[in-house]
């Protein structure tokens, strides 16, 4: 349910922000969360997001993240707080969070240039968030729990294939490889770029404790599903800079498992992403699990 100017006012209030001249709704988040850009008359500018599917504890746990990733100059939004002491604020049923405005926008082209910085970043934000804990959560896309969760409430195409495979690919999760905070769902659409540099990153629902290749296969996969890039071209650089980036280079055990978390991944993300209403996406996800498995066999 969109906010009117009469509630966003009353938040911007809570916040101690004054003066409101203009706002724009932003396109949804993963988590389905409504986000405003604001505008006030002392020219400064705010964005004011209204939690759906994430939690006043899941904004908890991102706040903990930007301010971890700030201390290691990652560019991140971080929320402030409200005049209650508190950094989401609620009425009538509405919980929202509010940060200052970030210049920049999503860079126009994806190139293999940007997916290296991309996973060089990737290896940063790992590296800054290693003494941060979180909790779990519904977001949480690959945890088990969730995506059991998932595939119980999924009525789209080849259900049956769908839950065979997530199960028989599941297992990548119990096997000996390093972890990691991961960003859960880091690619283009969550950052901030140009010239083929990264400047911001955004998003942290989906935030998890658990293998950090995941991360490395999601932002793999969202290549192949966007671009025309050549997939091994794109392997090869996000490899080697997120190994270079990285305070623990890949090892041989994780490079030798980066087609099973592909297909996990692939898996997960179709199914999840159906669920969450874009059946085109969740398609494009399905077409290439099902490419990679058949290449395993």
């Amino acid at each position: 349910m969109l906010m009117t100017l009469e509630q966003i006012n009353n938040f911007l209030t809570d916040f101690n922000i004054k003066k409101l001249i203009s706002f724009i709704q932003l396109p949804k988040t993963t988590s389905g969360n409504d986000s405003y850009a604001i505008k006030t008359g002392d020219n400064e500018r705010y964005v004011l997001r209204t939690l759906v599917r994430q939690t006043p504890l899941g904004a908890e746990n991102e706040y903990k993240i930007q301010l971890a990733l700030r201390a290691a100059n990652i560019t991140c939004p971080i929320y402030i707080f409200s005049n209650y002491g508190n950094i989401v604020a609620s009425r009538n049923g509405f919980n929202v969070v509010v940060s200052q405005h970030i210049e920049g926008s999503p860079q126009s082209e994806d190139t293999i240039e940007l997916a290296g910085d991309m996973a060089s970043t990737l290896a940063s934000i790992h590296d800054s968030l290693a003494n941060v804990t979180i909790a779990a959560n519904q977001q949480q896309w690959f945890n088990m729990t969730n995506v059991l969760h998932q595939l119980e409430h999924y009525h789209g195409p080849d259900k049956i294939f769908l839950e065979r495979e997530t199960f028989r690919y599941s297992i990548i999760l119990n096997k000996d490889l390093p972890k990691a905070l991961t960003h859960g769902d880091f690619h283009t659409n969550n950052v901030f770029s140009d010239m083929d540099k990264v400047t911001a990153v955004f998003d942290f629902e989906s935030a998890e404790y658990t293998i950090r290749i995941l991360d490395i296969a999601r932002l793999y996969l969202t290549y192949i599903k966007m671009t025309n890039l050549e997939p091994e071209a794109v392997l090869e650089v996000i490899i080697r800079n997120y190994s270079q980036a990285s305070t623990l280079s890949l090892t041989a055990h994780e490079i030798a498992e980066l087609n099973n978390a592909f297909i996990y991944v692939a898996l997960v993300s179709s199914v999840s992403i159906y669920n969450h209403g874009n059946t085109y996406s969740s398609e494009k996800y399905l077409v290439i699990a099902k490419s990679l498995i058949a290449e395993s066999q």
